[in-house]
This record gives C-alpha cells, structure tokens and sequence, in this order.
C-alpha cells in the first residue's frame, strides 16, 4: 500500500555529493544522508522513504538515455504516496520535461530537487529544498511533475516541470515560463501562485501520454543553433552528415539576423539551404505569433521555419528530440510538436 510512503530516486549532482580539497564530486551513499538528516529533523514525521539509485553523476554528464532510466524507476510510483528525485541543477529543466512527456498521466506527484551546494555545506539549501518536496507530497497529493528549488529571497518555490528554465549562472536562480512559477510552500501548506499564466491547480488531471514509455527514443540527432552576432551560417550544413532537424534559438522578441547585406550572417539563406536538403527548421522561444510582427521575425516564417509558440527552449528541445526519436512520419511529428501534453505550451490567447 501507498499510504505514507514516498519513493526517493537518487541520480548523482550536488545534492549527491561531497566536497574534498575544494572538488566536488557524486558520492553513492550521500543521497541516503539526505533521508537520514530528514528523519533526524522531522521525526514527528511517520513518513517512510524507499530509495533507488539508477546512476550517480554530475548531470551536465546526463544524456537523453539517463532519462529512460530514471523513467522505468517510475514504472511502479502509483503504489507510493509520491516520488521525490533528488538531480543536479545544470540540467534540471531537461529530465524536468522528458518526465513530463512521458508521464503525463501519472496518477502521483513527482517531484524533482537540487541543491547549489552540498549537503554538508551550511550555504545548502538541499535539506530545504527536500523537504518542501515531502509537503508538496502530503498536503496536495496533485499528479503531475514538479520542481522544488528555494530562490534567492528564501522562498520554497514549486514549478512545473514542463515549464522551468535553466538556472541563471551568476545567481543560480531558477525561473519559470513567463516568470510564473505554479506556487510556493510556506511552513508545510501550499499556495498556488494567482497568475494568468498558470493552470488552475484543481484542473490539473492526468492525461494519456502521446509515446509511452515502452515506444519512446531521443534522437541525438537535433542540431541547436543560438543566435549571435556576427554567427556565420557558412560553417554548418557543410559535410557529408546531416541532422534530422535544427532548433534554432531567438532573441528575445523573436527574431535572428535576416540582414540583406550580409548574406553569411543571415539565418534566411540558411533555412532555404536547409530545407532543400529536406531539413526542418524549427524556432523558439516565441512569444505569440499573432499581432504585430518585427518584419525580421515575419521573414523567417517566410523563409520556412516552424515557429513553436509560447514554450521554453529546454522543453521545446527535449519534445524535439523525442518526437524525432520516436515518430516517423513527418505529420505525426508536426501534430505532436503543436499538442500540449503537459502544460509546456503557454495558452497565451486566453491569458491575455
């Protein structure tokens, strides 16, 4: 039986490691010491843990495979009150909406956490973090993959998982699509965070996933192009091999260099050059693709790019590349890149 017991996945980062002569490095028993500083702190508390370790890395080394290794650990979670993964923060937002693809209806929550430090640091805020993710579990028992990462002020901050942003590296605060984080734990209640933005937190129900599990693959072969001044587009596409599809990211109001007069920094050539060798080109962030338009955003969609609307970079990369991995018809992959699986597609037209 469920009851009161909450499943602890352990991977690695550094909330999984300790500190010695200034390096910090995974350790296979530091996830436990997480459990045990918990019972120590709240032993009114008749929570119990049963704890899996599938890997123990720094998880800038995760790549997409790790995902479906955390994902079998989740096969079983309907028969816990809840699942707690504990994971690095540099990529975070990523397994954060692979779950989120993947386990759209679960019937639990499940929660993903970190620590900019390690536990036995005193500026940790793990232990926090950890037990912000055990009340989410108890108090609102609501399916779904979520976050759980104080912020700077000290606030206990839940996100959904489909919607968080990397962390900014000076500040290592994590942000949310929109800046609307879903709500925040406040001495063991939730409060649901009054936004436009934000799905009710009572019409959040489970929803059949569009690739299960058993079916589902990430391709490695998803190209990322970030916009700079000055990038040449001369240096890619050039050899024998080719990607299966390119994300090409934007500024922030939805534009790239379309300058005329310097065709090798144009992204316009680029698209055309792409698409006669039958290579989609996709762009993000955008904001809304309706209303008034820079022309410069106007021309890439001339050009041909698939604009995806109102999603963060990180969930729109991760949905590529399962799509891609998982999908062969190009139709079917369209249909799934403009389908809302888990509340990773803001509904922009209505929060206005």
């Amino acid at each position: 039986m469920k009851n009161n017991k909450i499943l602890v996945i352990f991977t690695g980062g550094t909330i999984g490691s300790i500190k010695s002569n200034r390096i910090i490095a995974p350790n296979m028993q530091t996830g436990y010491e997480l459990i045990e500083r918990y019972y120590k702190s709240h032993s009114q508390n008749e929570l119990s843990f049963m704890a899996r370790q599938p890997l123990c890395v720094l998880s800038e080394n995760i790549v997409p495979d790790n995902w479906l290794m955390i994902a079998k650990s989740l096969e079983d979670a309907k028969e816990f009150l809840g699942v707690i993964i504990a994971h690095g923060t540099d990529t975070l937002p990523y397994t954060a909406a692979a779950l989120s693809y993947l386990f759209s209806n679960i019937a639990v929550p499940v929660v993903l956490t970190g620590s900019n430090y390690p536990l036995a640091d005193p500026r940790s805020e793990g232990m926090r973090n950890f037990s912000a993710a055990v009340d989410f579990i108890q108090t609102l028992q609501l399916p779904g993959i979520y976050v759980s990462f104080e912020n700077n002020q000290g606030n206990s901050i839940i996100h959904l998982g489909s919607r968080l942003m990397q962390a900014t590296t000076f500040t290592d605060v994590f942000s949310s699509l929109g800046d609307a984080y879903f709500g925040c734990m406040k001495n063991g209640r939730f409060y649901w965070h009054d936004h436009p933005y934000n799905p009710p937190h009572d019409s959040i129900h489970p929803a059949e996933p569009q690739i299960s599990i058993n079916d589902a693959a990430f391709s490695n072969e998803i190209l990322y192009i970030c916009p700079q001044p000055g990038l040449v587009y001369d240096y890619f596409l050039s050899g024998s091999k080719k990607p299966l599809a390119i994300l090409h990211g934007l500024y922030h109001s939805g534009t790239a260099c379309t300058n005329p007069d310097k065709i090798s920094f144009s992204i316009l050539n680029f698209i055309k050059k792409a698409n006669r060798k039958d290579i989609s080109v996709y762009i993000a962030p955008i904001r809304h693709t309706f209303g008034d338009l820079y022309i410069s955003a106007q021309e890439l969609r001339a050009a041909g790019a698939f604009p995806l609307e109102n999603i963060t970079l990180e969930a729109a990369w991760v949905k590529l590349m399962l799509a891609y991995g998982s999908l062969n018809k190009k139709q079917d992959i369209d249909r799934y890149m403009n389908t809302t699986l888990s509340h990773e597609i803001l509904n922009y037209h209505l929060s206005q």
